[in-house]
């Protein structure tokens, strides 16, 4: 009996001993050790790696809105919107001087081309933009992009300014050509009425 309990004891002991050396490395350090010694590397270096991003991420966000890039976005964005609107309106009404069939709706040509423009290049350059990646950092558009999408709202708001102006000038024109048809009438009546009498008489 006794020695029955001793096998028995050896081969607890042999199996434990199997155990130990299979969870321990080859330089007699733990391996549950090594695993957390890896683990932590490994979340040290993936915390700088995101600190990197974010640290760049807020030097892009404080340059994008600095008082110089702001201003620079929404001065060449509005002078060249407005410089390149009165050179294409410039165009059409020499273009309408010449050729007087195409400058009886000169107004319209200097408002309509110019809202339709607009809006076509500020969604064209707002659709092709980069996207944000899902759970991804911001994504910020270029100096030159921003300008352009400047210029596309200014010529946008300029065609529709003009488009507005133009129907509200024709509108006016066709109430005083109705009035004064209307006068003219009543005009031709009366001396149609004034005739009559003298015949009469």
């Amino acid at each position: 009996m006794a020695g029955k309990r001793a096998a028995t004891t050896t081969a607890l002991a042999a199996r434990t001993a199997v155990r130990q050396r299979q969870l321990t490395a080859a330089n007699g350090v733990p391996l549950y050790a090594v695993a957390d010694t890896v683990a932590k590397k490994e979340l040290a270096k993936n915390a700088v790696v995101a600190e990197g991003k974010l640290a760049k991420l807020w030097e892009s966000a404080k340059a994008e809105n600095s008082p110089v890039h702001k201003a620079g976005v929404d001065g060449l964005g509005a002078l060249s919107g407005v410089v390149s609107y009165e050179s294409i309106n410039a165009m059409v009404r020499y273009i309408g001087d010449k050729w007087p069939k195409f400058g009886e709706n000169s107004d319209y040509w200097q408002s309509i081309p110019h809202l339709i423009l607009g809006i076509v290049v500020y969604w064209g350059e707002l659709l092709s933009r980069k996207r944000q990646p899902k759970d991804g950092s911001p994504v910020f558009a270029g100096f030159g992009r921003q300008v352009v999408s400047e210029w596309a709202k200014v010529f946008m708001l300029l065609g529709a300014s003009n488009l507005f102006r133009a129907i509200r000038v024709r509108r006016a024109d066709a109430k005083r050509a109705a009035e004064e048809h209307t006068a003219a009438l009543a005009e031709l009546a009366k001396v149609k009425a004034d005739l009559a009498k003298l015949q009469g008489s």
